[in-house]
């Protein structure tokens, strides 16, 4: 396990050895703490979701998972996770998921890689995406895994990325 919370001495040395200002190596571990506990709270809401219950072989009211959110980072959602950019094509809207959306659909995708009409209409309830994108999303996602790469792709990779030129 890796210290969350390194002391100031600890940032010093490691601006000092990696050459970075020490308010960028604050910030990425402020970063990663914060993508640590989304993709803590987006496992556990995913292993109670009817979804996994049912996988499972446990029978779940549907209606108060749904209510039952638990306080969890579900906040500044977009309706349908729809970013505003067109890079190539004016009539496609490039769905930008958030940190919580990614660790919930890659936490899913691990327990079950073939979703049915359920599975689509718990997950799009859940993260606020179309069904559309979601069933999308699950057909890349399986063509990652046979080609293995990872689920999710790293960022700053592919296009669209960078200043150009």
């Amino acid at each position: 396990a890796w210290n969350k919370y390194p002391s100031k001495d600890e940032v010093l040395d490691l601006s000092r050895e990696l050459k970075l200002t020490v308010k960028s190596i604050t910030g990425w571990f402020t970063n990663q703490r914060h993508r640590d506990k989304v993709h803590t709270e987006a496992r556990d809401r995913l292993m109670s979701s009817p979804a996994m219950q049912r996988l499972q072989g446990t029978k779940v009211v549907k209606e108060k998972w749904l209510t039952n959110q638990n306080g969890l980072s579900r906040q500044n959602y977009r309706p349908y996770g729809m970013d505003e950019k067109v890079p190539y094509n004016p009539g496609h809207k490039k769905t930008k998921f958030n940190d919580y959306q990614k660790a919930y659909l890659k936490n899913f995708f691990i327990q079950k890689q073939y979703v049915d009409d359920d599975d689509i209409s718990e997950l799009s309830a859940e993260l606020m995406l179309s069904p559309k994108v979601l069933r999308i999303w699950f057909q890349h996602a399986r063509e990652r895994k046979k080609k293995n790469l990872p689920i999710i792709p790293a960022r700053g990779r592919g296009r669209g990325r960078g200043r150009g030129r």
